[in-house]
């Protein structure tokens, strides 16, 4: 992984014990970031030189997981031919195409299949930059002899976009507001990165999201579902604003990230300023930019300010 993407993460995590394998959710269609995902799936949109999903792989691999399947349906073809050079060799990386969207409930089941459903899986969100404490996720996971843990982050419009919330034990006793009469002791938001025992596989949909179809059935059942807190930066790059400032953020958190990619070409008379130019892109005589993010391969000889530059023209960013 680039320093670029470790500046971005922090710290490396530790392991998280005898869960070794892990299902990267690839499958969405990345309709806020459009047209960038006219290009690549959202999965696959270069942050900080990387792959977006890269970065969930190389936290899981950080912690131990040696296998881990990808889902792909839309533009499944380019996100299966980035990830490969990004992923570490210890990790065996499977894909797991969907004809047609199986939502994240369907997903996970059929990409888990490829692996091991005798054994715990951790999920994760190939399109968020996050990085929880997965060793203590899979700790809690443990301890609680849970079916399945969340992984939740504090929130304050948690009620209104969907909350999880736990007793004060850490057990999710409600969600999306039912069963309603169930005394809770606090409320989050769901990351989108969990633990599953392997007596999950059997109980989640061939089709649809794993929270209404899946979650939502197991709590209202009183099955042992956990909240994980996390207070580990959450970044959903799911909007242009979103993704520019999570390159943004990097440099602000290590300013030894790499920017430039060593591959390339900024003229001499060019001016950057906390702006990121991707590999064999090249920027032309006396431009300046400042806040930018210029993909891979693209020729820039325009100024810009707080814009993204790619095959997909000039995108600006409020």
């Amino acid at each position: 992984m680039t320093s670029g993407a470790q500046g971005a993460a922090g710290s490396e995590p530790r392991a998280a014990g005898d869960v070794t394998q892990a299902v990267v959710l690839g499958a969405g269609l990345g309709t806020r970031l459009r047209p960038m995902t006219e290009h690549l799936p959202k999965p696959g949109v270069p942050l900080l030189h990387i792959p977006v999903a890269a970065h969930a792989i190389a936290h899981l691999a950080a912690a131990g997981v040696r296998d881990v399947a990808v889902n792909t349906h839309y533009l499944a073809s380019a996100l299966e031919a980035a990830l490969p050079a990004h992923v570490p060799p210890h990790v065996t990386l499977r894909f797991s195409r969907e004809a047609a969207l199986l939502g994240t409930g369907g997903g996970i089941r059929a990409a888990w299949a490829l692996l091991d459903r005798t054994r715990p899986l951790l999920v994760m969100n190939g399109d968020i930059l996050f990085r929880p404490d997965l060793a203590e996720v899979v700790r809690v996971h443990r301890t609680r002899a849970a079916l399945a843990t969340m992984v939740v982050r504090a929130h304050p419009e948690a009620q209104r976009l969907g909350a999880v919330e736990s007793d004060r034990q850490g057990r999710v006793v409600r969600l999306l507001g039912t069963p309603a009469e169930r005394e809770v002791a606090e409320e989050w938001m769901f990351t989108g990165v969990h633990v599953l025992s392997p007596e999950v596989f059997g109980r989640l949909p061939e089709e649809g999201c794993i929270v209404r179809r899946g979650y939502r059935h197991w709590v209202d059942e009183g099955l042992p579902v956990y909240a994980a807190p996390s207070d580990a930066t959450f970044r959903d790059v799911g909007t242009h604003a979103e993704y520019l400032a999570a390159h943004l953020d990097a440099l602000d958190a290590d300013p030894s990230t790499v920017a430039v990619h060593p591959d390339a070409r900024v003229m001499p008379e060019a001016h950057l300023s906390r702006s990121f130019v991707g590999p064999h892109a090249e920027v032309a005589s006396g431009v300046r930019l400042h806040e930018c993010v210029v993909w891979p391969g693209t020729t820039v000889r325009s100024s810009a300010t707080r814009a993204l530059i790619g095959p997909f023209g000039v995108l600006p960013v409020p």
